[in-house]
């Protein structure tokens, strides 16, 4: 019932959206109390609806007869219909919200789901504040959509209908005269809706955009700051907040605009109700009482039709917000295909190993082809090669956050995607310090000891020392508990760098990864940090990523990846692996 009436009052957008449905099904999980709100609802609109009647009853019964006791009664009943129906409203909204909110949180947490089950690949061409407008934002405005829908459309429909019965009864001749004006506010509200439209996008576009260059300026201060760029940059942020504006401005005027014609016309309805209305009542054919009664029906009736007249953009930004959702929903990604196996738990695990495995980034050339490694416990294995030959993106295959396009990733001989194992619990099992690491706004221990939280203090300090990073800790105030800023912008490269190391190590993992570990440390370090792994009970394998020649000769294996040529004439097939043992 209440999407048979949003569709009326927007019949022109097509079939369902994807969104739209999926809400429609979550609200239906919960139809006892949408069940219950809606009755509630639709007693709101019905308790009302006396009230013309018992105005009738005062003026053409009560005030004529000089009976008191009757009109206070008649005064009375007034009251209590109009406080019954506001706890009718009421009732109706907290079972309504309840399920409502849970439909948003629920089409929320698909959207994340999504984001967390994007592969490498796909995360890296997703635009954070785009996917903070999908997450945040447009579910919002589905909710508003349907709120409105349930809050104004429904009740203001059924009243309407009601109070055009009343107006029947009361005197036809009037309700025919004063139901002329009805095509005029249909009118208003079908030839204003394209361009309420057209400014509704507008707006989400602009505001996006701003949203975009904001978090963006706000990231790079040091560069642009560096760079002498803050003018400029200042500027075109200051064009966008003016170009918001502006369509704001536009938007809100033309609303305005065509609320007041509604206004003008249900104002005309009561022009005309007087004049026709009044020379009825001087003929005789109605008594005045039955007037002052068309009249409060009137009067109730003009709240419910401008409701429903500015519902309009309430409905155009939730139809546009679940086209921005659908569209996210249904763009081309590559999932996480170890996501979503049957959960055991993780091997104690000692080999990993990529067999003959090719990789293409989609729409991309190929980045590795039949490539194959071995890291096993205790083993060093250094990793190089150029740019863009490949290095991230073995490291991305070993961690099991990209499918290789043939060949297989192994744990322990066995094939990772035929072990079922938890993945999360699998990636936890390995520790990876890498190039560029990221932090979590909080505390040193906080970062250190991230997705570790069980492990003991005892722990977090030794792996602190194997780190090197005990002496960042020691000349900071508050120690392990100082802030290190929103994304650790408040530590140097090195001490960022010692303690993503400290991160990766924390517990002992059977397989550490250092990715270009002395672009931020000295080689020496470096080397310290490996010999003190080599002296665990367990020492696991390691894997070296890096162009320094120092910590290459520091690996038992030393495995180049270099361009490969050109076969037949055809198109390069990718990478090839040469193993150049020390």
């Amino acid at each position: 019932t209440l999407m048979t009436v949003v569709h009326e009052i927007e019949p022109d957008t097509g079939r369902r959206a994807g969104v739209r449905r999926s809400f429609v099904e979550d609200l239906r999980t919960h139809w006892r109390r949408v069940g219950v709100a809606l009755l509630a609802t639709l007693l709101q609109a019905l308790t009302i609806l006396p009230i013309p009647i018992l105005v009738r009853e005062a003026v053409d019964v009560a005030i004529p007869g000089h009976r008191v006791g009757r009109l206070y009664l008649v005064a009375g009943g007034i009251v209590a219909l109009t406080a019954l129906s506001g706890l009718f409203g009421v009732v109706g909204q907290h079972f309504f919200q309840r399920s409502v909110k849970e439909a948003t949180a629920s089409l929320r947490e698909r959207i994340a789901a999504r984001v967390f089950r994007m592969d490498y690949a796909a995360l890296g061409d997703l635009d954070p504040a785009e996917a903070h407008e999908r997450l945040i934002t447009d579910p919002g405005w589905v909710e508003q959509e349907f709120n409105i829908a349930f809050r104004s459309v429904l009740p203001n429909v059924a009243i309407t209908v009601g109070l055009v019965v009343v107006l029947l009864r009361v005197d036809v001749r009037l309700a025919v005269v004063t139901a002329l004006v009805g095509p005029l506010i249909y009118a208003s509200v079908r030839l204003s809706r394209p361009r309420i439209s057209r400014f509704t996008a507008e707006n989400q576009r602009i505001f996006e955009g701003l949203t975009r260059s904001s978090m963006l300026v706000i990231r790079l201060q040091s560069l642009i700051r560096a760079r002498g760029t803050a003018p400029a940059e200042e500027q075109l942020l200051r064009d966008g907040i003016h170009d918001l504006k502006r369509i704001s401005a536009s938007r809100s005027i033309y609303t305005i605009g065509v609320t007041s014609v509604q206004s003008s016309t249900v104002a005309l309805a009561s022009a005309i109700t007087l004049g026709v209305g009044g020379q009825s009542v001087i003929s005789g054919r109605i008594t005045l009482g039955s007037l002052l009664s068309f009249f409060a029906s009137v009067a109730l009736l003009r709240g419910p039709v401008s409701a429903l007249a500015n519902a309009s953009p309430a409905f155009i930004e939730g139809r546009l917000a679940e086209a921005r959702i659908d569209a996210f929903f249904a763009g081309p990604m590559r999932t996480d295909g170890l996501i979503g196996l049957p959960a055991t738990p993780p091997p104690d695990f000692r080999t990993v190993s990529l067999h003959t495995v090719s990789y293409r980034y989609p729409g991309g050339a190929a980045i590795l082809d039949r490539f194959s490694l071995v890291l096993a416990p205790g083993r060093r294995i250094a990793l190089a090669g150029p740019n863009g030959a490949g290095k991230t993106t073995v490291l991305a295959l070993l961690l099991g956050l990209l499918e290789p396009d043939s060949g297989t990733i192994r744990v322990d001989g066995v094939p990772l995607a035929e072990l079922h194992v938890d993945v999360h619990a699998f990636r936890r099992g390995i520790g990876v310090a890498f190039q560029h690491s990221e932090f979590v706004p909080g505390t040193i221990r906080e970062n250190v000891r991230y997705g570790r939280s069980d492990s003991s203090e005892d722990d977090m300090l030794a792996a602190l020392r194997d780190a090197e990073a005990d002496i960042v800790v020691a000349k900071l105030d508050k120690g392990l508990d100082a802030w290190i800023g929103e994304d650790g912008d408040r530590l140097s490269g090195g001490e960022r760098q010692r303690i993503a190391i400290a991160r990766a190590i924390l517990g002992h993992p059977r397989l550490v990864v250092l990715d270009e570990p002395s672009n931020h440390l000295p080689q020496a370090v470096i080397l310290r940090i490996l010999d003190r792994m080599a002296q665990w009970d367990n020492p696991p394998a390691v894997l070296l990523i890096s162009h320094d020649p120092k910590v290459l000769a520091a690996a038992d294996e030393t495995v180049l990846i270099t361009p490969a040529e050109s076969v037949d004439g055809q198109m390069p097939a990718g990478l090839r692996m040469t193993a150049v043992a020390r």
